[in-house]
């Protein structure tokens, strides 16, 4: 985990904070740093997550001499004997923690999506380079089209080999079968008799109790 997120609790942030405007984002806003600093960002209409990670400093606007910032300025600046402000230092934090937040959860969801796109590269690479998983996918993925043309296709053998592909990646003592498996391993035990049952279970791993 990179160290600059152990400072911070990203879940504090939902997943479509970007999407966040007008009085959503304000009450973000509200909830993580508090009002003054929802009257900065109202008062220079920095009204979304998009807008505000793109602003470079939102109390640079402190610098010029505006009267409708009077009531914001004495609220979170100092006023020098010398007519001149100076922000205090909580509201300066706040906007650092702010903004370290939201660009910290940008670049987890970015890092995220990158993950995801090398896993459905090698994924795509894995099934190309081996002809029974090519087959598997192109069989499930026929078997979906008809069942959502309303054609039911569970069959003996789509739950033969949706045992066999979950039993697979398990130890054998978590081994689970469902209950046509079950019944289809009986029939066989008693029409072929142990040799041949013991037999076709030994060479077909994860495909008979």
């Amino acid at each position: 985990m990179n160290e600059n997120n152990r400072l911070y609790d990203l879940s504090v942030l939902p997943d479509d904070v970007f999407t966040y405007c007008g009085d959503k984002f304000f009450q973000l806003v509200l909830t993580l740093v508090g009002s003054d600093i929802v009257e900065i960002l109202k008062i220079q209409s920095i009204n979304s997550t998009q807008s505000f990670i793109n602003t470079k400093n939102a109390l640079s606007i402190f610098q010029l001499n505006i009267p409708e910032l009077s009531l914001i300025k004495e609220r979170s600046c100092f006023k020098l004997s010398n007519g001149d402000f100076v922000t205090k230092i909580g509201i300066e934090n706040g906007l650092k923690y702010l903004t370290s937040i939201i660009k910290l959860k940008q670049n987890e969801q970015q890092a995220r999506m990158v993950g995801n796109t090398n896993i459905e590269n090698r994924l795509y690479d894995l099934i190309n380079r081996n002809p029974l998983l090519k087959s598997l996918f192109s069989w499930y993925d026929q078997q979906q089209q008809e069942e959502a043309n309303g054609i039911d296709q569970r069959t003996f053998l789509s739950s033969l080999i949706d045992n066999i592909t979950n039993n697979l990646p398990k130890s054998k003592n978590q081994y689970r079968y469902n209950d046509c498996v079950k019944r289809f391993a009986v029939c066989l035990y008693i029409l072929g008799g142990k040799l041949t049952y013991e037999f076709i279970r030994l060479n077909i791993v994860g495909a008979l109790p």
